[in-house]
C-alpha cells in the first residue's frame, strides 16, 4: 500500500504539533511495510525523516512555499500557493498513490481539481483542532477564525474523508460530513516516553507549562492565576518556551527555561514533574498532554478540542473555560493532594498512553482503517 502524506512541514524542521504528527506518523506507518510518500516545503536546513538506515520505504518530496509578505488573510494565500506548487510538481505521483493523506491546507489546490472531476485517489483531511471553530481567545482571534471558516468548509465537504482526533471535534466535522466519512481516531507518542514516574514531592509541587506565549495557549490566564496564590513556596512552577521577558513572573518558585527544541531535554523535564498544566482557548489533541502522560504527570488542562479523550477525574482536572480562578483553584487542589494519591494519578495519565496511544498501537489502528479505505475505492 502507497500513502502519499501532504503536509505543511517536518519536525524538528518545523516546531509544532502537527509537523511532529506529520513525521511520527510516516516513520511508523512505514515500520508496517507501508510505502509513504511525503511532500513537504522546501526550507533552509533540511533534516528530512529517519529512514533507520534505509530500512523504512519513505520517499521524500519538495515543494517550494508561496511568497511570504504579510497582509490581511496572507497565510490563506500562502497555503494555497503552496499546495499549488505542490500539485503541478507532482500530480502524476499523487495520482498513483493508494490513499492520500492531507494535513490540513497543503491539499487545496488537488481537492479543488478532485471536485471538477479530475480522478485522485481517496483523499483523507486531517485538520488537527479546527481552531476556527473553538473559542476565540481575543477579538482578533475571532476575525481570523470568520476569516478562515469557509475556506475549511469548503475543502472538508471536497474530501471523501475527514479525521476527527474525537471528543468535541467529532461533532463540529458531522456537520458536514457524514457518520461513515468521519475517521475518529487520535494520535500517538513514541512509546520510549514511557516513565515510571514515581517520585514523591515531597513539600513542593511541581508545576510544568510547555508552549509558546501565544493568546490561545492561556498563558495570560496562568500568569493571573499564579499571581493570586497565596502559598506560592509550595510551589515550583516551570515555562518551557519563548516567553518574553517583560511577560515573566519575577519568583524564586517560578522558572523560565525558554525555547527548548531537544526532544530529550522536554522530555527529561516532565519526568521530573508532578503535573503539566494546559489552559489553552483552544487544541486539537494535544502532543504535549500525550507526552506528560507518558512521563507520568498529572493534567490541569480545558475541555477544548479532544482532550477529554486523555483527562478526567482519574489523573487530573479538566476546566470548563480557562478562567484564573479555575486554573488557581486546580493548581491549589493538586497541592492539597497527598502523595499517594497524586501518584496514582500520575499513574493512570501513564496506563492510559501505555493502553491507546503509544504510536505502535495508532499506527496499526491507522494502516487498518486506510486500508479498508483503498480496498473499497478498488
Amino acid at each position: 500500500m502507497k500513502i502519499a502524506l501532504l503536509t505543511n512541514g517536518l519536525f524538528p524542521e518545523t516546531i509544532g504539533g502537527m509537523q511532529k504528527h506529520s513525521t511520527l506518523m510516516a516513520r511508523h506507518l512505514a515500520r508496517l511495510g507501508v510505502s509513504i510518500d511525503v511532500y513537504a516545503p522546501e526550507v533552509e536546513e533540511e533534516v528530512g525523516i529517519d529512514t533507520e538506515n534505509g530500512r523504512l520505504d519513505i520517499q521524500l518530496w519538495r515543494a517550494p512555499l508561496a511568497e511570504q509578505r504579510w497582509y490581511p488573510g496572507h497565510y490563506l494565500v500562502e497555503c494555497y500557493g503552496y499546495s499549488k506548487n505542490l500539485l503541478s510538481m507532482y500530480r502524476d505521483q499523487l495520482k498513483a498513490a493508494d490513499l492520500i493523506y492531507i494535513q490540513g491546507f497543503p491539499g487545496w489546490a488537488m481537492l479543488n481539481e478532485a471536485a471538477r472531476g479530475v480522478q485522485f485517489p481517496p483523499a483523507v483531511l486531517n485538520f488537527h483542532g479546527l481552531e476556527m471553530y473553538q473559542r476565540a481567545a481575543s477579538p482578533r482571534d475571532k476575525l481570523d477564525h470568520w476569516m478562515f471558516r469557509p475556506w475549511v468548509k469548503r475543502l472538508i465537504k471536497k474530501a471523501d474523508y475527514v479525521q476527527s482526533l474525537g471528543g468535541k471535534l467529532t461533532p463540529i466535522l458531522s456537520r458536514w460530513k457524514s457518520t461513515d466519512r468521519v475517521i475518529e481516531q487520535g494520535i500517538g507518542i513514541p512509546s520510549d516516553w514511557i516513565y515510571d514516574n514515581d517520585q514523591t514531592r515531597g513539600n513542593t509541587l511541581r508545576i510544568c507549562f510547555v508552549g509558546r506565549h501565544e493568546r490561545r495557549k492561556g498563558i495570560e490566564e496562568l500568569v493571573k492565576a499564579i499571581e493570586t496564590i497565596d502559598h506560592l513556596d509550595r510551589l515550583q512552577i516551570t515555562f518551557v518556551g519563548p516567553i518574553p521577558p517583560d511577560k515573566r513572573i519575577r519568583s524564586p518558585h517560578v522558572i523560565y527555561l525558554g525555547e527548548v527544541r531537544d526532544p530529550h531535554r522536554i522530555q527529561a523535564e516532565l519526568q521530573n514533574s508532578d503535573v503539566l498544566i494546559c489552559p489553552s482557548y483552544s487544541e486539537g489533541m494535544p502532543t504535549v498532554i500525550l507526552e506528560a502522560m507518558a512521563c507520568g504527570c498529572a493534567i490541569i488542562a480545558t475541555d477544548v478540542g479532544a482532550v477529554s479523550e486523555l483527562v478526567d477525574e482519574s489523573n487530573g482536572w479538566l476546566l470548563p473555560a480557562p478562567r484564573p480562578a479555575l486554573i488557581r483553584d486546580a493548581i491549589q487542589k493538586a497541592s492539597a493532594l497527598s502523595d499517594p494519591s497524586l501518584q496514582e494519578m500520575k499513574s493512570a495519565s501513564r496506563r492510559r498512553v501505555q493502553e491507546r496511544f503509544t504510536w505502535e498501537i495508532v499506527a496499526r489502528q491507522m494502516q487498518r482503517r486506510f486500508q479498508d479505505i483503498a480496498t473499497n475505492v478498488a
